[in-house]
């Protein structure tokens, strides 16, 4: 099962809580726990904010490990890359059809080829979309408390 370590940034209604994963980039030297947490990046487009099901019980500031399951992340690639790729394949199939049929300007399947790729993403997004907020990730379990941090400083 995935595990990615971050931070409790609130608590949400319905047992939620909003987490700030920052990717592991070792590097500080003599610091080891230290370079695990830190983001080294200038920008904030390095970390990934997560709402997830608080069932550990943490408190803002806590630092968590947050998993999903890994039959929801097969899904999700499924249904990102396979109605994708489907409607590519369909799309080169309908853009060749229509030209062989009609004999229009190759533009004229090019457009068509491309809709139905259009077609397929957003369908993709939508049942993307459906199927993640039904399945979203867990806290579950908390590595440090916030306390225990802020007194080992």
């Amino acid at each position: 099962m995935p595990q990615h370590a971050g931070f409790v940034a609130s608590l949400k209604e319905h047992g939620k809580a909003e987490v700030i994963i920052r990717p592991d980039i070792p590097g500080i030297p003599n610091a080891p726990e230290v370079s695990e947490r830190v983001c080294h990046c200038p920008t904030d487009g390095s970390t990934v904010i997560v709402e997830a099901w608080n069932k550990a019980g943490a408190n803002v500031g806590d630092w968590v490990s947050v998993s999903q399951s890994p039959a929801t992340l097969k899904k999700n690639a499924a249904t990102l890359l396979g109605i994708p790729g489907a409607g590519l394949l369909l799309g080169i199939i309908a853009g060749v059809a229509v030209y062989q049929r009609f004999g229009v300007h190759p533009t004229v399947s090019v457009v068509v080829g491309a809709a139905v790729l259009l077609l397929a993403n957003i369908i993709a997004a939508v049942s993307y979309k459906r199927r993640s907020a039904d399945n979203p990730p867990v806290i579950t379990r908390i590595i440090k408390k916030r306390k225990d941090m802020t007194a080992s400083t």
